[in-house]
């Protein structure tokens, strides 16, 4: 196991310098760093029901792997992968929601995917383990080394994430759309969020914030969608939301 995560680790670093490099990636590189967060995210089969037969789309509790895994790890055009959506050696989008990924989301691997627009990984199970391995995943820190992608999209709800919304949240300067609802985030929403100039959409709803909106809150001009909902401890009027940005179209707290 260790030996295992030694690896992962030197991949992450060869690839993340790789791309440091220059504005483009290789092939090989792509092709790493997905593996990476493919093997990170729990994409293998580690356990299975004796008792059904073998396939990889499954809903039983005693299979663990991706549902979808159709050409991944393949010499394959990344276009031909399951959930990807590319320009040659260049990731745009990945689109994994519902797919049983699990532990903790390698913010990391992702970062080294320059050209990453959309990342959707709504309704897995970044909360989940296998059995024996303790519960529990926090939306950590590490979430801004997605400053060095082109990230316009992040999708994260429905995976019980957990703890604060870290302030890195606030290096994403090219967010337009953030949702992370349904989930155990708690704490208040960050000041550094008002880096976010261009967000036009926001959804923390089903969480467990607190406190009240920051004061950065009225530098967000652009946006026109917000969904506050379902905080019960999170002190906000609709009001307030439409006074400090009159542009809003949608409040729902």
């Amino acid at each position: 196991m260790v030996y295992h995560l030694i690896t992962l680790s030197l991949v992450i670093c060869s690839v993340i310098i790789s791309c440091a490099r220059c504005a483009e990636i290789s092939y090989s590189d792509a092709h790493a760093a997905l593996m990476t967060f493919y093997t990170l995210t729990g994409g293998e089969i580690v356990s299975k029901n004796p008792f059904m037969p073998e396939f990889k789309y499954s809903e039983d509790p005693l299979i663990y792997g991706w549902r979808r895994v159709n050409n991944w790890g393949s010499d394959l055009p990344f276009s031909e992968w399951d959930g990807i959506t590319s320009s040659e050696n260049e990731i745009l989008e990945l689109n994994l929601y519902e797919n049983n990924l699990r532990n903790d989301i390698p913010f990391e691997v992702l970062g080294s995917l320059p050209r990453l627009t959309r990342l959707d990984l709504c309704f897995n199970n970044f909360s989940a383990s296998p059995p024996g391995l303790p519960l529990g995943s926090t939306l950590g820190d590490d979430i801004e080394h997605l400053k060095h992608t082109a990230i316009t999209e992040l999708q994260l709800s429905g995976n019980k994430l957990s703890g604060y919304i870290p302030s890195g949240i606030g290096s994403l300067t090219t967010l337009q759309k953030l949702q992370i609802s349904y989930s155990k985030l708690t704490g208040s929403i960050p000041e550094s969020i008002g880096n976010l100039r261009e967000l036009t959409h926001l959804d923390l709803s089903e969480n467990k914030l607190t406190g009240s909106l920051p004061k950065s809150w009225r530098k967000l001009t652009k946006l026109r969608v917000v969904y506050l909902n379902h905080n019960s401890d999170l002190r906000v009027k609709e009001k307030v939301i439409r006074a400090k940005l009159p542009n809003v179209q949608w409040v729902n707290v």
